[in-house]
């Protein structure tokens, strides 16, 4: 992501800035982690549809299609704690079954 790129509107006010790697609102400031903002990026670019498991692995870990890793599952339990303390309670981030898709 260009770190020139403008902030992306999400749910309830909320942006997410990818340059900052941080949620933002009015007065708070949610940080994120490298990794949970490009797998945020990832899954915000598929809007209307779930990016796959391989292609998230692919996409934000250049990891191989067949890889044998928890590394996505553990990254989506984190960045669905950081959405609901940004966001309050609610489904931001959930399994289908052909992948992940978010909410916002």
């Amino acid at each position: 992501v260009a770190a020139d790129a403008s902030p992306l509107s999400l749910a309830g006010g909320w942006s997410l800035d990818a340059a900052e790697r941080a949620l933002l609102s009015a007065n708070t400031r949610v940080p994120l982690t490298e990794k949970e903002t490009s797998l945020l990026l990832c899954l915000l670019s598929a809007p209307g549809r779930s990016a796959r498991r391989e292609e998230l692995l692919s996409d934000v870990w250049g990891y191989a299609a067949d890889a044998d890793t928890h590394t996505l599952e553990t990254h989506i339990h984190r960045l669905r704690a950081r959405l609901k303390e940004a966001l309050g309670e609610g489904e931001w981030l959930r399994a289908t079954e052909s992948g992940y898709e978010v909410c916002l």
